[in-house]
């Protein structure tokens, strides 16, 4: 149901493009359906039906959306909204997270500098310290955030720490 939602939104924005960009756009979405459909054929082809179900449907349709969630919960759920400096979610620097989202939960970081390489975010985080313990922005742990969205019921793009 994910993929649904996610899809028509993506779908709804991308209407408000030049058209020259939705073009672009719809071409490179064809092109990645085109080889999703081919390894899911290719893994059938070599290892049946069985084995495109465990190596492809099963990661695709439960695993990944669970992990994407958890990545999305991490960048914009916790913020707050009155402050631009604190509009995307502070992660504590793990190394299991780092190799898992591919330094995607350095999202604050990317806000700061959109163009620092993915795999430079760590380093950027080290030098942003000084003013993130300025601004009082305090890093948040998965399992935390996770606790608070689900048993706490807080409100996505809001400050958590507000009672």
């Amino acid at each position: 149901m994910s993929f649904f939602i996610y899809f028509r939104a993506a779908a709804r924005e991308s209407a408000s493009y030049p058209a020259a960009l939705r073009r672009r756009i719809s071409g490179e979405r064809a092109a990645a359906i085109f080889f999703q459909l081919s390894l899911l054929a290719a893994l059938w082809i070599f290892d049946g039906w069985d084995g495109a179900f465990r190596l492809y449907l099963v990661p695709i349709f439960i695993v990944f959306p669970v992990a994407f969630a958890l990545n999305r919960l991490g960048q914009h759920y916790n913020i707050n909204p009155d402050d631009p400096a604190q509009w995307s979610t502070l992660m504590k620097p793990s190394w299991f997270w780092d190799f898992a989202y591919l330094w995607s939960n350095y999202h604050l970081e990317h806000h700061y500098f959109p163009g620092v390489p993915f795999y430079n975010l760590p380093k950027l985080r080290r030098l942003l310290e000084p003013f993130l313990r300025e601004k009082g922005i305090q890093s948040h742990g998965y399992a935390r955030l996770l606790y608070q969205y689900l048993i706490l019921n807080k409100a996505p793009h809001s400050d958590w720490s507000r009672p």
